[in-house]
């Protein structure tokens, strides 16, 4: 048997190595630990699958590529996020939990039990996605909150596996992670930014549209345009071109 740390790492007894263990055997585990106050302890329901799979896809080397991204640049601008710091996000991303819709028994948990307690709503992770129409949504959104994402089924996949719904995970993932988990920031409020939607930048969405998915078509183009932009005058655009 292994013992399992706060972190989900597993280790061995006697020399201290860590190990994986088999995730269909810990699919939905319970992390238990103080809630934000320090004063209780809370218990967290984590899909332990989906966090693995995300740890392989937000990568040391993937942050390290977008260290040199035009995205960092932006978002690390002035004008961009309020004390951007790549150290903090990383720092966040391991202290959130993610959710995948397509792993047994994780549609049915409640926002309650994915935050510590933190959020008083009972509402299934599943009903959470589907009233906000989105292919992801992140709870209890800004850095020192226990903050869970919840990913539509397909989305954590290899784009070969049947009923793949995405190629680039990575891109709705730091969109999720970056600008709601870390800075807080809903999608009304990341559109509603000038320097976003400034030449060389080219954030869009259609007026009167509620659409989402364009922030992480905009990152698919390593933050330069947006794919799609019916604007006159606007740039072409290729979709999933950054090389983070």
């Amino acid at each position: 048997m292994y013992t399992q740390s706060w972190t989900l790492n597993e280790y061995t007894d006697g020399p201290v190595s860590q190990v994986l263990a088999n995730p269909y055997l810990f699919a939905l585990s319970m992390m238990e630990g103080a809630d934000s106050a320090g004063s209780a302890t809370a218990h967290i329901d984590i899909d332990s699958a989906a966090n693995g799979k995300v740890k392989d896809i937000l990568n040391p080397a993937m942050w390290q590529k977008f260290k040199g991204s035009h995205c960092n640049a932006v978002f690390g601008d002035p004008q961009g996020l309020l004390n951007y710091s790549l150290q903090t996000i990383q720092s966040k991303q391991r202290a959130t939990n993610f959710y995948d819709l397509g792993d047994n028994g994780v549609a049915g948990l409640t926002v309650y039990q994915v935050t510590g307690h933190e959020v008083q709503d009972t509402v299934t992770l599943a009903n959470k996605l589907a009233n906000g129409g989105a292919d992801a949504a992140t709870v209890n959104m800004g850095y020192y909150n226990q903050t869970a994402i919840v990913l539509k089924a397909g989305i954590l996949c290899w784009p070969s596996a049947p009923g793949c719904s995405q190629s680039h995970p990575e891109y709705d993932l730091a969109h999720e992670l970056i600008l709601h988990a870390w800075a807080g920031m809903n999608d009304n409020d990341v559109f509603g930014k000038a320097f976003f939607t400034q030449n060389g930048k080219g954030l869009w969405r259609p007026a009167g549209s509620t659409a989402t998915i364009n922030i992480s078509k905009w990152m698919g183009t390593d933050c330069k345009c947006t794919p799609g932009n019916t604007t006159p005058g606007a740039p072409s655009c290729t979709a999933n071109t950054a090389s983070w």
